[in-house]
């Protein structure tokens, strides 16, 4: 300034304010049986405490329950007071289902048996889409047959989505030790009738063959039978044990039709001639008339 004036002065004080910082947004990923999460701890970055978080606009706190709480879009406030705007931001929760193998179970059945879906054995209500391995660790199909498969536990495994864990179940098989029937050796009658002689283990049993066939008592063993005719004949012991399993054993029977002659003769025409005749005709037996022999004998 030119003189006589004096310089003057004047200050501005400024302050600044740091805004708020609510981090960045976060994902938490979470498995249905969890404990409580605190969502502060997915937000990104360093966040700033002290802030409000809500859920679909309706005030709730930091700590997370997924049994409880629903997934969703959670939102992490702070404010900007007088002078900066309020900030924000989101942590994405997701919860996953946790997968359920069922509950162990068990199947005893007999070797005759078709084959049949373990995963029907398993308790509870197993999640389908599972994988099988035998009792040896190999990979399984899931369908046992006994007439091929190895009893014993087959495991069930489903697998966990994401932080889940897998679920394991076993489905255990016996199959039944059953000792087959003897129907006998095959039998060679010189006439319709025949014993026969079924050994072996059972609760019931009962015999089956033509209906030219007929037994004593079909539900013994040892029962006679008669045929109505020559020829041979199959015939069936059928068996169940005491667990319900079945079993069968067969036998060939030869019937047959007893020997009958039929004589026949022709006088001599003058006493003390040797011109006479006799004849005989045979039916039954075996064979043809050129499978039998002939003697005769006088006295």
């Amino acid at each position: 300034m030119p003189p006589p004036c004096l310089n003057d002065t004047a200050e501005v004080l400024v302050n600044v304010i740091p805004a708020p910082d609510p981090g960045g947004s976060g994902q938490l990923v979470l498995c249905a049986n969890a404990g409580t999460e605190d969502l502060f701890q997915a937000l990104a970055g360093a966040p700033d405490g002290g802030g409000a978080w809500t859920y679909g606009g309706a005030v709730t706190d930091a700590l997370f329950d997924p049994g409880i709480d629903a997934p969703g879009d959670y939102t992490y406030s702070l404010s900007g007071g007088a002078w900066c705007p309020d900030t924000s931001a989101m942590v994405n929760v997701s919860v996953e289902p946790l997968p359920d193998a069922g509950t162990d179970g068990s199947a005893s059945i007999c070797p005759e048996a078709p084959p049949f879906n373990l995963f029907n054995h398993l308790g509870g209500t197993p999640d389908p889409g599972g994988t099988w391995t035998d009792p040896f660790g190999a990979v399984f199909s899931g369908v046992f047959d006994p007439a091929q498969d190895a009893a014993g536990a087959y495991l069930y495994t489903v697998q966990g989505q994401a932080v889940c864990p897998d679920s394991s179940a076993t489905a255990t098989v016996t199959v039944f030790l059953t000792s087959p029937p003897e129907a006998g050796a095959d039998i060679e009658e010189c006439d319709l009738d025949a014993i026969l002689s079924a050994t072996g283990i059972w609760a019931s049993g009962n015999w089956s063959g033509p209906a030219w066939v007929e037994f004593q008592d079909e539900t013994d063993p040892f029962t006679p039978v008669t045929a109505d005719h020559g020829g041979a004949a199959t015939l069936v012991w059928s068996v169940t044990d005491s667990n319900g399993c079945a079993g069968a054993d067969s036998l060939m029977v030869l019937f047959t039709e007893p020997l009958v002659l039929s004589t026949s003769t022709v006088d001599a025409i003058c006493h003390g001639a040797c011109d006479g005749e006799a004849g005989v005709i045979v039916s039954g037996g075996q064979g043809g008339p050129d499978d039998r022999t002939f003697q005769w004998s006088g006295g």
